[in-house]
């Protein structure tokens, strides 16, 4: 055979190598991962999508009886079930999105022995599916937060213009979910140790973020621990948008986004590595 029409097909074993028309030229597929992440997960069940709203109302609805009326924990003059649903909303998104990313090789290693895709497609596709309902939460607490700011006099909390910097810390929240969960995963694929440790990081990780606590319940020389977790500075930041609340100092912002987006470029980077035989460890 001539050699004009022999082509060598070779494995890239690049760390920085990432196939980025790969990514534009299945986008439709990626689109229809989206959709079935989502409908797939409450397809079969009574409520539906009502779940996606109930969930975080109970859990927000506990912490008020549990922190609040039983314990008298202070909420910096913000009404608790505001306080408390805030927190839970970035702290689930978390937690859910990072859970389903962690395993997103595992639950589909028979879909990738089948057909090729950007196996990048798995994480993504539940970090979408999940802003989704995150998107459909965030309705519960508009409404609870214009009728706590129209239905009293004087409102304890005031209105600021950094509300529109709301997406902002979405989107670093995003970037951390994707990043810790695209690690996790890749070691997953390889050692299943790291399936069970997720759930007991996650749970430590909660009770080391300020999601039923104010930081000035913190002693000052503690701060710094609570500050040192990515996560904090998302939540305070939120709820200083929306409340208007102490604010961050920028420079924790900063040091915070950034940690954010280094996890997110190695998250990913780790993934795209480990995706290339973990069909031989699955």
């Amino acid at each position: 055979m001539s050699e004009t029409f022999t082509k060598v097909i070779k494995a890239d074993k690049g760390w920085l190598s990432f196939d980025l028309k790969a990514l534009i030229h299945y986008r439709d597929l990626l689109f229809l991962m989206v959709r079935r992440e989502f409908v797939a997960k409450y397809k079969q069940t009574l409520l539906g999508p009502v779940w996606v709203v109930l969930q975080p109302s109970l859990m927000a609805l506990t912490f008020v009886f549990l922190f609040s009326k039983t314990m008298k924990v202070p909420t910096d003059g913000v009404p608790p079930v505001l306080f408390y649903f805030s927190g839970i909303l970035i702290w689930n998104f978390l937690s859910s999105a990072l859970g389903a990313i962690s395993v997103s090789m595992l639950h589909h290693a028979e879909l990738c022995k089948k057909v090729y895709f950007p196996r990048i497609f798995l994480p993504i596709s539940l970090l979408c599916s999940h802003f989704f309902s995150l998107l459909i939460q965030s309705t519960v607490l508009l409404a609870l937060y214009l009728f706590f700011y129209f239905s009293v006099e004087r409102p304890v909390f005031k209105m600021t213009g950094e509300i529109v910097l709301i997406p902002l810390w979405l989107f670093q929240l995003g970037l951390l979910s994707l990043g810790v969960g695209t690690w996790v995963a890749g070691l997953t694929s390889k050692y299943r140790d790291f399936h069970h440790l997720t759930a007991l990081g996650l749970t430590v990780w909660m009770y080391a973020s300020p999601i039923s606590y104010s930081l000035s319940l913190v002693p000052s020389d503690w701060q710094w621990v609570v500050m040192a977790n990515p996560v904090s500075s998302i939540i305070l930041s939120f709820r200083s948008s929306l409340f208007g609340t102490t604010r961050v100092p920028f420079e924790m912002q900063m040091v915070s986004f950034l940690v954010c987006v280094l996890v997110c470029f190695s998250g990913v980077l780790f993934f795209n590595r480990a995706q290339r035989n973990f069909i031989d460890t699955v």
